[in-house]
């Protein structure tokens, strides 16, 4: 019916909006009826409550005044029997009181769910509508669309238009000016894949993320995240994840969670420590760790056996990281413009430096080494050496 109002008459989309702000404040004023319900029965609990304890403190004197004061000890006995049966009176009337308050509240329910499952419905396809028209204008066809690139458009809000494209997989909105996401922006896109936020001002990603269960590739650099929410270590099908150019200062708990990563960028942030579990990354095969804070390594990190590419330059390293050498994969290692002076050679990283055979790159550059003997051990061809 609404399509064909929309075919014959243009201000359709103006009369659904009068007709779901008027369903909003009636449902708004029935939520305020059901909340003033609640708070009435909160009240009449604590009440409840408070005299029962009054009650507890009466017996406890009756009781200190038995032996001494018989005749006392009655008279308060009595008034005790007395404030018993109020406060059963009073407990019996709250219950009815909330039974009564709970059938109007279903009653309300029952009133009031036409009303919201029509208002909903029209909201939809009013949005979708307006989205429609939103996106003709830059000849985008929300039906159709798998793809879109809005970078560098200037844009302080992101577009709500583009939560209608339902076929979207690519995603590219870097380099832009919003610090918001939608709430339902995980619920709106669940086919994406590819997603690109970097350069904006986002602080926070709305709770909806973890259920972008097919995105493999998401780009948050150059954003102002202090924190990374909990919910990203959900977004098991991650394979590339990029945070450079943040202000992170540690990862949470369930970060290890992602085993489907193969790449991570966290440069320039403020990590000051990696996850003792970091081998649970079990997929990645590069990390790059340059212009953190960093002063050690986890030993986990020697259970990575996919990493190939490690970049730990720019960082506060004063002791060589000889958990590096029991990574069986590693051919790239860039450990400059730190202040390593010193090599502890257990016996476990000399046998570890023997079996070392892919490592290509070792760069050293500005730090405070002096021996390097230990470099003749390497069983390997390394092509450069800074």
């Amino acid at each position: 019916v609404w399509g064909q109002r929309m075919e014959d008459d243009e201000t359709v989309p103006e009369l659904m909006l009068e007709d779901t702000i008027e369903a909003e404040v009636r449902i708004e004023e029935a939520e305020k009826r059901i909340q003033g319900l609640e708070e009435s029965i909160k009240r009449r609990w604590e009440e409840i409550e408070r005299e029962r304890k009054e009650l507890d403190e009466l017996l406890a004197l009756a009781s200190s005044l038995a032996a001494d004061q018989p005749e006392l000890c009655a008279s308060v006995a009595k008034l005790t029997q007395e404030l018993r049966l109020k406060n059963q009176e009073a407990i019996q009337h709250a219950i009815d009181l909330e039974r009564v308050t709970n059938e109007k509240i279903k009653e309300v329910a029952l009133r009031t769910a036409p009303l919201v499952e029509t208002w909903t419905k029209e909201k939809e396809l009013f949005v979708a509508e307006r989205s429609r028209q939103e996106a003709a204008v830059f000849q985008i066809d929300l039906d159709k669309e798998s793809t879109i690139d809005f970078c560098s458009k200037g844009l302080s809000k992101f577009p709500a238009w583009m939560l209608e494209a339902k076929k979207l997989t690519s995603l590219n909105i870097s380099n832009n000016q919003f610090a918001l996401l939608p709430d339902n922006f995980g619920d709106k896109l669940p086919d994406l894949s590819v997603l690109s936020l970097a350069q904006n001002q986002l602080r926070d990603l709305p709770i909806s993320f973890s259920r972008l269960s097919c995105l493999q590739t998401l780009d948050l650099g150059g954003n102002m995240l202090s924190t990374l929410a909990e919910h990203v270590g959900e977004m098991k099908s991650l394979m590339r994840l990029d945070l450079y150019n943040n202000s992170l200062r540690q990862l949470p708990p369930n970060f290890v969670n992602l085993t489907n990563l193969t790449e991570l960028n966290i440069c320039n942030n403020k990590l000051a420590h990696l996850p003792e579990d970091i081998e649970g990354l079990s997929s990645l095969i590069n990390l790059h760790l340059s212009s953190n804070e960093l002063v050690s390594l986890p030993p986990s990190l020697s259970r990575l056996s996919h990493l190939a590419e490690l970049r730990l330059n720019g960082n506060n390293l004063r002791i060589f990281p000889c958990v590096v050498f029991a990574l069986p994969s590693m051919r790239k290692l860039d450990l400059s413009f730190n202040e390593i002076s010193d090599l502890v050679l257990s016996e476990e990283t000399v046998r570890h430096l023997e079996n070392v055979k892919q490592l290509e790159f070792i760069n050293l550059e500005n730090n405070r080494l002096r021996d390097l003997v230990w470099l003749l051990r390497l069983n390997s061809s390394v092509l450069l050496l800074n």
